[in-house]
């Protein structure tokens, strides 16, 4: 309460502006950043009762973990009419205002940026498809190894810590309990002792929940327990509340 009314009170001294960075950030790093803003974005507007129209995302309130590129956005819960059916127009202006943001910076102009302003500048291509663009752009190409098994990789997005599995082995269980599983995620209790598993069979990986409480969601559609269903390089994958991205050596992005 102030002044006899609530007030909402953001606290961001442990992060900075994006604008404070831009001057300073590599491609790298803001590639991710954009990654992470924008699987922020598709969060709102897949939750089910937030606005994208509410979110501020002029770029001194964009405010970032310096030590995981992960964003945190500010959100105004005003009312306020839209007639912007889909978010269309929203989506729109955001593709807009980030190729203005990219070109405004010297230091971030290269042939890897001009592509991705050429990606934001279509409207055909969705935020879902962007973002396993700019995901592809972030990852190193590996060599694949052993019988013909090329390595995936299984990265957290928006994570309060970095969470990057690099599996090459027929089997790898995910899950909080480091002690029953290969890749143990530990900065979300949502997710179960024992979450699920990607295997690698008959040249393909697959994903299985293993009966978890909160599920788990292969491009926002949730699998039955204990029934494998095939991923691919780009996929998104969500276990309980958190999104974690799948990128296979020698996938194509999209």
């Amino acid at each position: 309460m102030y002044n006899g009314k609530v007030e909402l009170v953001y606290f961001t001294s442990a992060y900075q502006p994006l604008s404070a960075l831009l001057p300073k950030i590599g491609i790298h790093a803001f590639t991710q950043i954009l990654v992470n803003l924008l699987g922020k974005i598709m969060e709102v507007e897949t939750n089910g009762f937030l606005d994208c129209h509410n979110l501020d995302l002029s770029a001194d309130k964009i405010f970032i973990d310096t030590d995981t590129q992960s964003v945190f956005l500010i959100y105004l819960p005003v009312s306020v009419p839209s007639d912007d059916p889909g978010n269309a127009n929203f989506e729109n202006e955001l593709r807009a205002d980030l190729i203005r943001l990219i070109q405004s910076v010297p230091n971030l102009m290269s042939p890897t940026m001009t592509d991705i302003c050429t990606k934001l500048a279509d409207a055909t291509v969705s935020l879902e498809r962007l973002c396993r663009f700019l995901t592809a752009r972030t990852e190193k190409s590996t060599k694949p190894c052993g019988q013909g098994q090329p390595p995936l990789t299984f990265t957290a997005i928006n994570a309060p810590e970095r969470v990057c599995f690099h599996i090459t082995s027929p089997e790898f269980v995910i899950g909080k309990n480091a002690a029953a599983v290969q890749g143990a995620i530990t900065f979300n209790r949502a997710i179960s002792r024992v979450h699920c598993k990607i295997t690698f069979a008959q040249g393909q990986y697959f994903i299985t929940d293993l009966n978890s409480a909160n599920g788990t969601f292969v491009n926002r559609a949730r699998i039955e327990p204990q029934k494998p269903v095939p991923i691919h390089d780009g996929d998104i994958v969500r276990l309980a509340n958190s999104d974690f991205m799948v990128r296979i050596s020698g996938g194509d992005a999209g």
